[in-house]
Parts: C-alpha cells; structure tokens; sequence
C-alpha cells in the first residue's frame, strides 16, 4: 500500500472477502483503531506516545492515505494526536 496517491486496491477477489470497497474501507479503517488500540499506551510519558504515534502513522501511511482520501468523514482519528487517536479507537 505504497500508492502515494491514496488509491483503494480492488480486484474481483477481494469481493468474496469485503463485499464491495466500502467494506475494504471498514475493514482497514478498523485495522488501524486496532493498531492505535495495542501500540498507544496514554500511560507513557507524552513524548515517548508522540514518538511512537509518528512511528505508527509513517509505518501505516499507505492505509492513511486511503482513509484520508475515501472515507471523508471518518478521519478524525487520522489526523488528531495520540490520546485523541486512542481515545477514539476505544
């Protein structure tokens, strides 16, 4: 997911899995709440959860992309700090 242009990868295939993009969209939606879920502990010291919520966001840009750029009105999460980001996975 390496697109720059935040395009949703679709093939036949993915049918059988997710039914249509909007249910791909769902699906990587919730990968990264769960992502942000396990990896963000707001117990750390605010520097160390900036840290790994920039780590976070480089390691999964390409899904953000996607997000950012199909889903408008789910993103609020994409953008916002980590407690935020955390806090809305929850």
């Amino acid at each position: 997911m390496d697109d720059p242009t935040g395009t949703l990868p679709w093939r036949d295939e993915y049918a059988a899995l997710f039914g249509d993009r909007d249910g791909l969209l769902f699906a990587l939606r919730h990968r990264w709440e769960r992502t942000c879920q396990a990896q963000l502990d707001t117990h750390l010291p605010e520097e160390v959860l900036d840290e790994r919520y920039r780590e976070l966001h480089r390691s999964n840009a390409g899904i953000l992309r996607i997000l950012e750029r199909y889903a408008a009105g789910l993103t609020a999460g994409l953008t916002a700090g980590p407690s935020e980001a955390v806090a809305r996975a929850s």
